[in-house]
């Protein structure tokens, strides 16, 4: 039972911080902000946010190509979307991995994929937090370093995925092997195929991505009457995005908030409208929550398992 209460705790701390938060800004003052809103921006926004999604199934269809699968990118939108529901609803993002169950045959096998897919995401925005950090923020010259040495350690395991196995080697999964042996190999033959990711194509689709996403989160903030710097508003929500994987918090709620307030601040942004910048993107949030939740009872309820289906689903 103690066990449960800290595990409760520790996923309320972002609730925590948004209702500290709440009960000593000016409630009426982010009542203005969100009564101000440019209906056809928020709109664009929110098309744009679509576009992302849709590029990140996309960008998961280049990956599963690798693993042999051609599924249909309407089908992989559908479980990208349930998968966008089932992530945001649990902390640290991490119930998108149900995403493999979702598709037409879909095993542990393609697990990797989806770790691929995430590591894309987080990446990117881990670069431009470190440089941005240091750039404005005065991260030790260190951060600079230890980021290299992530960026060199992924590279080595995508170089060494792309050899191929060698049938020679002795089968670790052998009676003189042990379980946590056996699973470093499955893991290793799980990931083998990453190997095999067309760059050039999944390159171009990355940055494509990232290009609509900062777009949407420009449109979302001057939808809100914010004018803050492009450039601040693409390094602020870098950090935000970051700090959506931490398992204090359900859709960024707090961690987000708090660091809005913070960021914000710095550049001469009150505090009300910061959070009302981050109440947004909650708000887009739960929006395409009710869209993927949609999608998953589809998944779920059709005949996703039958033989017509899955033929259908597959180029």
């Amino acid at each position: 039972m103690p066990r449960i209460l800290t595990q409760v705790l520790l996923r309320s701390l972002g609730l925590l911080i948004l209702a500290f938060l709440l009960l000593n800004l000016d409630l009426v003052q982010v009542g203005r902000v969100f009564g101000q809103v440019a209906p056809g921006l928020f709109g664009a926004a929110l098309l744009l946010n679509l576009l992302v999604i849709i590029g990140k199934s996309l960008r998961w269809r280049v990956i599963l190509k690798a693993y042999g699968r051609r599924d249909s990118w309407r089908r992989l939108l559908t479980v990208y979307l349930a998968g966008n529901f089932l992530g945001l609803t649990t902390p640290g993002q991490a119930g998108e991995f149900a995403k493999v169950a979702l598709l037409p045959g879909g095993d542990k096998r393609l697990l990797p994929s989806v770790a691929a897919d995430r590591l894309l995401d987080v990446l990117p925005h881990l670069i431009i937090g470190v440089l941005g950090g240091m750039l404005y923020l005065d991260f030790p010259a260190w951060s600079l370093g230890l980021l290299f040495l992530v960026l060199l350690t992924l590279l080595g395991v995508f170089l060494r995925l792309r050899r191929p196995a060698d049938p020679t080697a002795e089968d670790p999964a052998g009676p003189a092997g042990g379980r946590l042996r056996r699973w470093l190999v499955w893991l290793v033959e799980a990931c083998r195929p990453l190997g095999r990711v067309r760059l050039a194509v999944l390159g171009p689709l990355v940055l494509a991505v990232l290009a609509v996403f900062f777009t949407y989160i420009v449109v979302l903030a001057r939808s809100l009457r914010i004018e803050t710097d492009v450039v601040h508003l693409v390094f602020f929500v870098s950090l935000f995005s970051l700090s959506r994987i931490l398992p204090i918090s359900i859709m960024g709620v707090g961690t987000r908030d708090a660091l809005a307030v913070v960021l914000f601040g710095t550049v001469g942004v009150p505090a009300e409208p910061a959070l009302s910048f981050s109440l947004s993107i909650l708000l887009v949030d739960l929006i395409f929550l009710g869209v993927g939740f949609g999608a998953y009872q589809w998944l779920v309820s059709g005949p996703r398992r039958g033989g017509a289906a899955d033929r259908a689903a597959m180029d």
